[in-house]
Order: C-alpha cells, then structure tokens, then sequence
C-alpha cells in the first residue's frame, strides 16, 4: 500500500550503524490504513509529483495564513494535516470520505465534521486548483 510520510524528518546513518526513526505515516488514500505492523520492511521510493504537489500545497497554506487573520487562527498548527487532508482531496476524496474519516476515525461528533469540512473544503479545493490532482502519480 502506498504511503507518504507528511512530516519532516532529517536522519543521516553511517555505514553499518543501526537506528531506529519514528515516521508519521498515512495512506496516500483517506479510506486506506496504514499498516501498524511492527518491524515493518519498508521501501522508499521518492515521487517527483507528490513532492512537487506537497511543495505547492505548502507554500499556498502559507499564502493563504498570510491573506488574513481568520486563516491564520484557523490554519495555524494544522500544516500537516492539511497537507494530509489536500493529498487526500488531490485524489479524489469526496464530502462522504472526510466525513467518515472525522467521526468514525477521529471520533468526532457529526457536527464538529461538519464544521471541519465547511472550514476546510475551500482551502482544499485551492489547493487542487493550484496544485492539480494528484490521480496519477509517477
């Protein structure tokens, strides 16, 4: 199952050392989990697309935390899931997903989902705009 780390992690290993590192990890899909196996063998591969999409989607939530004070209180602290949320949204995450992922995932009252969603489908739907999709990844 495909994953991407969403966030930042320096780690530099010398020949024949051992190290453990934590990632923050999730699905590259919202209804997809990622594997909570431990010693866990993994690949990585880097995606030229997802890092440019993760880039742009960066650099537009700064943009848009700068464009005003609401966005700043409301964006402020939650880089990381909204790029989370954008690479979800980029690949065709619908209304029903976001929702389900909210109350049934985060255990979130439907009313709290529903704020969320109404707070965050317009700087997501930028995000796409901006962006692109990220259906087809390379």
């Amino acid at each position: 199952m495909p994953l991407f780390v969403f966030k930042k992690t320096s780690v530099v290993v010398q020949p024949r050392q051992r190290w453990m590192v934590d990632l923050a990890v999730t699905s590259l899909d919202i209804n997809k989990f990622p594997s909570v196996k431990a010693d866990t063998a993994w690949q990585v591969h880097k995606s030229n697309r997802l890092t440019e999409f993760l880039q742009c989607a960066s650099d537009t939530l700064e943009k848009k935390k700068k464009s005003n004070q609401i966005y700043e209180q409301m964006l402020g602290g939650l880089e990381s899931f909204m790029l989370q949320y954008s690479v979800w949204h980029a690949r065709g995450a619908r209304r029903e997903d976001f929702m389900d992922h909210w109350i049934n995932e985060e255990d979130n009252p439907r009313s709290a989902a529903e704020i969320n969603y109404a707070a965050y489908y317009p700087v997501l739907e930028e995000i796409r705009r901006t962006c692109g999709s990220l259906e087809k990844l390379n």
